[in-house]
């Protein structure tokens, strides 16, 4: 049987064997980093160096960054922050965010919207995926708290002019908020030169472990925490620190840190391999923008839908996806979709490819072959 060629990147990456050796060595470690002996002053001293690596990704201060579970648990932080800190008496402040989220974003604010009646302005974005200032500029009102506006598209791969959007002109209180998740190790990120308060990452995305991620925060009183407890990470995320995940998660971020040059550039010769490849097959359409990430590619093969096209790639051994892992199953076309196009036909054919560093360009030939051979019968049966 051939290896698997996997070209799912976006969803989950594999663990980098560095980061798989740090984890090994990690698990002699075992003190709590809360207490005051000398093993758990160890495990103390291990997390504030990871802690560094993760600031250093991002052009962030080591005291910038708080450890949580996970990305959606950082998003739901920054999300329900508006509703924690205000007086029941008081109305609530509106929150901007974009129809083109991950779930982990817009599912709070829905279910805020729908418990609460939190006020949440949904920014369209233009077919090419991208949130523009001026569109930012006409919805924001006196009584915004949070705009959230994700630095790249997980499902497209469009890249947001953050640096640009923070810029806007906006009440003095209002926090912005980027998810970059998908953008780091793949965009260079300065959280000060882009002006913003609040950045979410995900190791898993970055060839570290899951479970882990960190949320940037400009300055530690902009906040009200979603757990409550002890005093672990500044008293902003309480509960016991996932010391495995986050020693892994600092060797991740400085691998990513180091060889973001070299990926990005393998990431987008192969990109560029598939884009040449694609255009010889008819009646392909590309739903990645020209100014996107360099690993990410989103093609609707028209005529199939995408599910029967993931499936019958996988049982050729080569897995991709139909967009955000966090949506699959979901017989609904993709939300990201049905925000830059109304047509059916590309919004239920749209799959997902995404590169990584371990990706070959013969893997690229591959795939093109079983395209070549695959999409004629898959479209014969689904005439």
């Amino acid at each position: 049987m051939s290896p698997k060629i996997y070209l799912d990147w976006n969803s989950t990456s594999p663990l980098h064997p560095t980061v798989q050796a740090s984890i090994k060595s990690a698990l002699s470690h075992y003190g709590n980093p809360s207490s005051l002996h000398q093993t758990g002053q160890a495990s103390r001293e291990l997390i504030e160096t990871a802690r560094d690596k993760v600031a250093a990704l991002i052009g962030a201060h080591p005291h910038q960054i708080i450890f949580t579970s996970s990305g959606s648990e950082a998003n739901n932080m920054v999300i329900k922050h508006p509703f924690a800190s205000t007086p029941r008496t008081s109305p609530l402040p509106r929150i901007i965010t974009t129809s083109i989220e991950h779930s982990s974003i817009l599912t709070p604010c829905q279910f805020l919207s729908q418990t609460h009646a939190q006020p949440v302005t949904y920014l369209a974005p233009t077919p090419q995926g991208i949130i523009t200032p001026e569109s930012l500029a006409s919805e924001i009102t006196p009584d915004t708290a949070i705009i959230s506006i994700m630095m790249a598209n997980n499902e497209t791969g469009s890249i947001n002019p953050i640096d640009t959007l923070s810029q806007v002109n906006r009440p003095k209180n209002t926090l912005f908020h980027t998810d970059a998740t998908q953008a780091a190790g793949k965009l260079p990120i300065n959280v000060h030169d882009l002006n913003i308060d609040l950045l979410t990452l995900s190791a898993h995305k970055i060839q570290g472990p899951k479970g882990i991620a960190a949320l940037y925060i400009r300055k530690d009183d902009l906040l009200t925490p979603l757990l409550h407890g002890g005093s672990q990470e500044q008293r902003l995320r309480a509960g016991t620190e996932n010391l495995l995940g986050i020693i892994a998660f600092g060797i991740a971020a400085d691998l990513a840190k180091a060889n973001q040059d070299s990926n990005t550039a393998h990431s987008a010769q192969l990109k560029s391999q598939l884009i040449a490849g694609l255009s010889q097959i008819d009646n392909i359409h590309i739903n990645t923008p020209e100014n996107s990430l360099p690993n990410t590619l989103n093609i609707s093969i028209l005529g199939i839908p995408a599910e029967a096209m993931v499936m019958r790639m996988d049982q050729e051994g080569v897995e991709i996806s139909t967009g955000s892992a966090c949506s699959t199953g979901s017989t609904e076309p993709s939300h990201v979709l049905k925000a830059i196009t109304t047509s059916k036909d590309i919004q239920m054919s749209a799959i997902r490819i995404s590169i990584g560093s371990t990706a070959t360009s013969q893997e690229i030939d591959a795939v093109m072959t079983l395209f070549k051979t695959i999409i004629p019968k898959l479209r014969q049966h689904h005439a």
